[in-house]
C-alpha cells in the first residue's frame, strides 16, 4: 500500500482501517476486479514456477510457465472481472499472458539468481506496529519485483520497504533494488520486451520510511478521533472513481459524495 498512499491516503488506508470505520458507521462498496491486476497475478504464477525450476537446477519449460499463468488467470476471473481497452475480453487476456510468460522465461529468468522466492517478511516498526511485505524474489545482495502494468509507475516506496524488512531481519545492506517491467500491450501492438529498472536503494528506503511514519501517524489520529480527515484525500488522483476506490461517493470521502445542486452564483470574500 505504500506507493498508493502517496497518491491518496484516504483511499489507500481503507484495507487497514475498514473494520474500525464501519463500526463507526461509515460504509464502503467493493470495487470490481480489474483485468490488469488479474494478468499481473497470472504472470506471478508463471514466474514463480520458472524460478523454482531454475533454483532446483531443472530446465524451465515455457509451455508449463504459460499454462500456470493462464490457469491462474482463469481461476482469478471466474467470479467476474472489469475489462479495459487494452484487454477487452478473455481470449486477448490469455494471449497477452502467454506472451508475458514466455518473455519472463526468455528474458527475466536467465538474469535472476533466486535465493528466496515470494516469501513474506514481517518486522516490528515502532511501538505496536508490524510491517509486512512479500518480494517477488530475493537475490544475492538484491531484490527484484515484476510489474505487468500497461505503464510503469513509481515503486520506490514498495521496494524500499522490502529492503528495510530484509535489513531489519538479517542485517546488511542491499546493493540493488530492481523492477522488471513486462508491459501488457494491446493485441494490435508488438510486445516491446521486458526491461529492468534499477532503483537507488537509499532513496527507496527513505521513501518507504517516511511513508510508513505518515501511515502510523494518520491511523493513530483516526483511532483517536474517528474523523476521516485524519487521512488526506486527493480528488485529482487518476484513480479517483467508483471503479478504483471503495470510498468514492460515500460519506468516508465527502469530496466525492453526492451534493445538492446550488442555483445561482456563490461569492467568496
Amino acid at each position: 500500500m505504500i506507493p498508493g498512499y502517496a497518491d491518496c491516503p484516504r483511499r489507500a488506508c481503507i484495507p487497514i482501517i475498514r473494520a474500525a470505520a464501519e463500526e463507526t458507521g461509515y460504509t464502503f462498496h467493493d470495487t470490481p476486479q480489474g483485468i490488469g491486476a488479474a494478468v499481473g497475478t497470472g504472470l506471478h504464477a508463471g514466474a514463480r514456477y520458472a524460478l523454482e525450476e531454475k533454483q532446483a537446477g531443472r530446465a524451465v519449460s515455457k509451455n508449463d510457465a504459460e499454462e500456470r499463468s493462464v490457469c491462474n488467470l482463469r481461476e482469478t476471473i471466474k467470479t467476474g472481472v472489469q475489462w479495459d481497452p487494452t484487454t477487452p475480453e478473455q481470449n486477448t487476456a490469455e494471449r497477452q499472458l502467454r506472451t508475458l510468460a514466455r518473455s519472463f522465461v526468455d528474458e527475466v529468468a536467465p538474469a535472476v539468481t533466486p535465493v528466496i522466492i515470494e516469501s513474506r517478511r514481517r518486522a516490528k516498526f515502532l511501538d505496536g506496529v508490524t510491517i509486512s511485505g512479500q518480494p517477488d524474489v530475493e537475490e544475492p545482495g538484491a531484490i527484484s519485483d515484476w510489474k505487468a502494468g500497461s505503464k510503469l509507475g513509481s515503486h520506490h516506496g514498495q521496494l524500499g520497504a522490502y529492503s528495510l524488512l530484509k535489513r531489519g531481519g538479517e542485517g546488511g545492506t542491499l546493493t540493488r533494488l530492481s523492477v522488471w517491467h513486462l508491459p501488457r500491450v494491446p493485441a494490435r501492438k508488438p510486445y516491446p520486451g521486458a526491461r529492468r529498472h534499477d532503483l537507488d536503494v537509499n532513496v527507496c528506503e527513505r521513501a518507504a520510511w517516511a511513508t510508513i511514519q505518515h501511515i502510523i501517524r494518520d491511523v493513530r489520529q483516526f483511532t483517536e478521533t474517528k474523523d476521516p480527515w485524519a487521512f488526506q484525500a486527493n480528488p485529482g488522483s487518476m484513480l479517483c472513481s467508483y471503479k478504483y476506490c471503495r470510498a468514492f461517493g460515500t460519506s468516508w470521502c465527502e469530496l466525492t459524495a453526492p451534493r445538492a445542486t446550488v442555483s445561482g452564483s456563490v461569492g467568496i470574500q
